[in-house]
């Protein structure tokens, strides 16, 4: 986990590059363990140190001025966690000098993919992950991202072709934003880094009002809080040579995918288990300290039984309030701390804390913070810092994947209508009828009836306006609908898409990772495995809701990782 920085004059113009050095000291608490700096001038290819730079890094490198000039220039921050020595040290180039690479994120099938780069005859001069998606970029091109099995923002200049590409994985799980004019492009994983380098921004009204009406569900598309500053989206890479920049899409659900599994209830609940317990394994995978959060529902308490099934004295980090008893979870977070033997570490947020931290928070989110979930998120990653540990594991994903949001239940029942599956709905409908809280048993059949017609953007369409907000009449909304995709599969399945995808899922990750990297952390999601997710979005919609039950193949599928109580906890 680090952070990156570039900047690229496509016309070959030499301009400054000075700049590239307070982009990246913008992000040192992104990677305050080394620091680099590659630059191509008119004399050819250099490495720079840096400030931060470790003793034997300043040793090979000189230190970089502000004199500096060409027209690439490459800026690294590293937080060291696979391979702790020098040689993870970036900006990297491979054995042959033609690909040079900076890296933000984790490839967590590093180990196999090594290995069958080792049968392919490449050699390897450290134990990083950096090395490998070097070695498979030149094996493989762009083709390599869709083996990656990770988080990632890459950027990768190839001296032969003279093209500069750049990458960000599925889900967007690492940031990426970049701004672009008719001579260059400056990129980072933050938009801080990009108004460093001196452009001028401008609000971005759109996003702000949508904002403020509707708070978290705010990120679409490429946009960010500044006209100027676009991000690259999910699952796409930028390729840049000469004056020509195209924008690929690599990787997308396959939609034929969805709802084909035919396997029975409980093989689905069992491969399920297996999926989350390998992508909790191999998120495991550190040469520095693992711990978790923990809130004592059932994702986090899975995702710590099972790593401590890898590594014993786990330490957990929970936040707990005593506004009342129904807000202090900690009887729950103490029934899954003894069963693993894990260490828990406890922060109790108060106001005083927000107020005085709330601009700093704002400063390391490049936007401002809705909401109480965001805000604790950061105290919980502060304890984690001062506990010592580097690398956290969160629950982020297992809502998006398996139904846990309340609209998809009409979205469900409209699924049922439509296959003529009506024994099944009138046995499950009175269940969602009385015990489901939100709604009238009439607002809940209208809501289903309405769902059986529409398509999915409409039903959003719907759904926006409960915040107060005519998406019709309101043009501040155009981009919101024009985000949302009608895609051929059941009502439900569509609902998932989007929410992973395009609307809620970008938001939470935002935070993840904003929150995490304020202090040099690096935060891991195992239920956004793209195996997991994908054998997810598999299963027929059944096998995700029943009657008044939202997460059932999760639940049962994870009822005896977890301790009973947990399970059983309403």
């Amino acid at each position: 986990m680090c952070g990156i920085s570039g900047i690229f004059n496509y016309k070959k113009s030499i301009r400054p590059l000075d700049k590239i050095v307070a982009m990246n000291n913008k992000i040192r608490h992104r990677g305050p363990d080394d620091e680099g700096y590659f630059l191509i001038d008119t004399a050819g290819e250099k490495f720079y140190s840096g400030l931060d730079s470790t003793q034997e890094i300043k040793a090979q490198h000189k230190q970089i001025n502000s004199a500096v000039s060409g027209t690439l220039a490459f800026g690294f921050r590293r937080l060291a966690i696979i391979d702790l020595s020098s040689a993870g040290h970036q900006p990297m180039q491979d054995n042959s000098s033609r690909y040079t690479i900076i890296f933000n994120g984790e490839i967590y099938n590093y180990r196999e993919l090594r290995e069958d780069l080792l049968k392919k005859g490449y050699n390897f001069n450290t134990e990083t992950d950096t090395e490998v998606v070097l070695n498979m970029y030149s094996e493989y091109g762009d083709s390599c991202f869709k083996l990656f099995n990770g988080m990632w923002a890459i950027a990768i200049w190839d001296s032969l072709e003279e093209v500069l590409t750049l990458s960000r994985d599925r889900w967007g799980i690492k940031p990426l934003c970049y701004f672009q004019d008719k001579e260059k492009i400056v990129f980072g994983s933050e938009e801080k880094q990009i108004k460093a380098y001196g452009i001028t921004t401008t609000p971005n009204y759109d996003m702000i009002y949508r904002y403020l009406k509707m708070g978290s569900m705010v990120r679409y598309g490429e946009e960010t809080f500044y006209n100027e500053i676009k991000v690259i989206k999910p699952g796409h890479l930028m390729k840049i040579k000469g004056g020509n920049i195209s924008i690929e899409k690599f990787y997308d659900m396959d939609i034929a995918n969805f709802e084909t599994y035919k396997g029975s209830f409980e093989s689905a609940c069992e491969e399920y288990k297996e999926l989350f317990t390998e992508s909790v394994s191999l998120r495991m995978r550190s040469d520095v300290e693992v711990g978790s959060c923990l809130s004592g529902g059932l994702d986090s308490s899975a995702i710590v039984c099972s790593a401590t099934k890898e590594r014993t004295k786990l330490k957990t980090f929970s936040a707990y309030f005593t506004l009342s008893q129904a807000y202090d979870e900690r009887k729950w977070m103490k029934i899954v701390n003894e069963k693993t033997g894990s260490k828990a570490h406890f922060i109790n947020p108060k106001g005083s804390d927000v107020e005085r931290d709330f601009r700093k928070i704002t400063y390391f989110h490049d936007s401002p913070v809705i909401g109480s979930s965001p805000v604790t998120q950061y105290y919980v990653m502060k304890k984690a810092k001062e506990s010592g540990v580097t690398v956290l594991l969160d629950g982020q994903g297992s809502d998006e994947i398996t139904a846990g949001y309340n609209h998809a239940f009409y979205r469900y029942y409209a699924d049922l209508i439509k296959q003529r599956k009506f024994e099944q709905l009138f046995s499950e409908f009175p269940e969602y009828l009385s015990k489901q809280q939100k709604g009238s048993p009439i607002s809940k059949i209208a809501k289903v009836l309405f769902t059986l017609i529409a398509k999915e953007s409409s039903l959003y369409n719907y759904e926006v306006k409960n915040y107060e907000v005519d998406v019709m009449k309101d043009g501040y909304y155009r981009g919101i609908l024009a985000e949302v995709e009608d895609i051929k599969c059941g009502k439900l399945s569509n609902f998932q898409y989007n929410l992973l995808n395009n609307i809620f899922m970008q938001s939470l990750l935002h935070f993840e990772d904003r929150n995490s990297m304020a202090f040099s952390i690096e935060s891991r999601v195992p239920f956004l495995d793209y195996k997991l997710v994908e054998f997810a979005y598999s299963l027929p919609s059944e096998y995700k809701i029943k009657g008044a039950t939202g997460k059932r193949v999760h639940r049962i599928g994870l009822s005896d990782v977890v301790p009973e109580e947990i399970y059983n906890r309403k």
